[in-house]
């Protein structure tokens, strides 16, 4: 967690962004991350609190390897968002870090994640309109053992649920 300090002197870096908006961000492109704290005076952990996980982030890369062009048109992204500010990024690559604990998650329930395994046709239970099989590039035909039921105009779904978003149901 940043001090009150450390974010006081990021405000020389980011307040053009804020003010000036893409023209400002364009112009930092020659730049690293590293460059660009130093033309600004922030402190090093700026970049060991924030700008490291941004960096991975945005591209698996470390922060000095990005252009801050990159970094800042996030940033700035994410700020002009209503929940920009409860923004979080993953403290490493995303493989490890969000997808092996999915397909964890999954396994230890019995389930099977399957890559490289394009999706051929989605089949159709032409009684209940719900989705059947995926049928892979393979030809292999996969049973789908969740439904997926999404509202029509963005509806509410089923009682408890929240209009607008995909409820998944075990059959």
């Amino acid at each position: 967690m940043l001090s009150l300090e450390e974010k006081v002197r990021m405000v020389p870096g980011l307040l053009p962004m804020l003010i000036e908006g893409q023209s400002f961000i364009d112009k930092q492109d020659e730049l690293s991350v590293a460059q660009f704290m130093h033309k600004y005076g922030m402190p090093r952990r700026i970049n060991d609190e924030i700008f490291i996980a941004m960096g991975k982030a945005l591209d698996f890369l470390d922060p000095d390897r990005l252009s801050m062009t990159v970094v800042l048109t996030a940033m700035n992204r994410f700020i002009n968002e209503a929940d920009g500010s409860q923004t979080a990024f993953l403290d490493g690559n995303q493989p490890d870090r969000l997808c092996a604990p999915i397909v964890e998650h999954i396994k230890a329930r019995g389930g099977a994640v399957r890559t490289g395994s394009p999706v051929r046709e989605i089949e159709i239970d032409a009684q209940t309109g719900e989705v059947a099989r995926l049928r892979l590039g393979s030809g292999e035909a996969v049973r789908v053992p969740l439904r997926v039921t999404i509202p029509q105009g963005g509806g509410e779904v089923d009682s408890g649920s929240t209009g607008g978003e995909a409820v998944l149901v075990p059959r």
